[in-house]
């Protein structure tokens, strides 16, 4: 016999998880949580009563009975697309590997760069953006954690 049943046995008795898992071997917690699994196949409800599949064999079930509509050729709403305020900098489609990767705005065009030449291999943004992304003492090997010793 499968766990489950088991389970499905000693549900409608009253006891709680504690009691099935010691008689079944399992934590408390692995009860639960096959409980909630069972609830959630529908297999039983939320009094934990236990529910009889209704599914006949041969016929495939459809998870959704939405109704067919046929598409049409107007669409169901129109989108306007308001001029931009020109942003500057460089798309994030356009962007290149060596190019400075700090945001300078976002339009519905998308996401835009600053796009100059990085300050060198070890950083993604240029000596301008450079020291406003990373403050002096910001890295993890600069941190001093002081936990109450002196």
């Amino acid at each position: 016999m499968n766990i489950d049943d088991e389970i499905k046995k000693l549900l409608p008795t009253g006891m709680s998880f504690l009691q099935m898992g010691k008689q079944l071997r399992m934590t408390r917690s692995a009860i639960a949580g096959r409980v909630h699994r069972m609830r959630t196949r529908g297999e039983i409800d939320n009094n934990y009563n236990v529910l009889v599949a209704r599914i006949t064999p041969g016929k495939p079930v459809e998870r959704f009975d939405l109704p067919k509509e046929e598409p049409s050729s107007k669409p169901k709403f129109k989108l306007q697309v308001q001029p931009d305020a020109d942003v500057g900098g460089v798309h994030l489609l356009d962007l290149r590997e060596d190019d400075c990767r700090y945001p300078v705005g976002e339009t519905a065009r998308g996401h835009f760069f600053c796009g100059e030449p990085r300050r060198d291999h070890k950083t993604r943004y240029c000596a301008e953006h450079h020291p406003i992304v990373w403050v002096k003492g910001s890295s993890p090997k600069d941190r001093k954690f002081n936990r109450g010793r002196s």
